[in-house]
């Protein structure tokens, strides 16, 4: 900081007005590009985007209700890995929760914490249809560069299976709830 100054987010400081400018020249690049989300917010994406929608960071049911009744094609469990309030609860303890209140056919992501088969596993034995991780992925690739990404991929497949097989199953539809405790 001697040599260059205070660190700057460059994606932001496009968005920030002279007169917007805090003292240390910081404003969450979200708010500033698109504000906090609110319903009619969500509903003016959905009558404008005529694909799927699918909306991150849900880890409310009665929100997820909402959001499938206004024309949300897909839940995203995750709280950002608690990046954002490390307060609020963990996304795995909200997704059983999340899974109960919309229908089945409805997709759920899930990510947060995730960091093995095993975790992976819980994910879906709690109603998840697909389980992202992401810091695995930055620390495969910062270890061992393109080789480490198909590294993880292997220790995450090798995982998954020796866990099945541990619990006695051969697919996902199997999996017990048990294997949350």
């Amino acid at each position: 900081m001697a040599l260059c100054g205070v660190p700057k987010m460059k994606l932001a400081e496009n968005y920030i007005k002279n007169s917007d400018r805090t003292s240390d020249n910081f404003k969450h690049a979200g708010r500033l590009i698109r504000g906090y989300p609110d319903w009619d917010y969500i509903r003016r994406i959905r009558d404008c985007w005529t694909g799927n929608l699918i909306v991150k960071g849900v880890m409310n049911p009665n929100d997820a209700k909402q959001l499938i009744k206004i024309g949300i094609d897909g839940i995203w469990v995750s709280n950002h890995s608690a990046r954002q309030f490390e307060a609020g609860p963990s996304s795995i303890s909200q997704l059983p929760k999340v899974r109960a209140a919309i229908k089945s056919d409805v997709p759920i992501i899930f990510d947060s914490g995730v960091q093995s088969g095993l975790d992976i596993l819980r994910a879906l034995a709690l109603g998840a249809n697909m389980v992202f991780l992401g810091k695995g992925f930055h620390f495969a690739l910062a270890a061992l560069g393109s080789a480490g990404l198909d590294h993880l991929v292997h220790i995450l497949s090798a995982d998954l299976v020796a866990n099945m097989k541990q619990i006695g199953v051969e697919n996902f539809d199997e999996l017990p709830k048990s294997i949350i405790n």
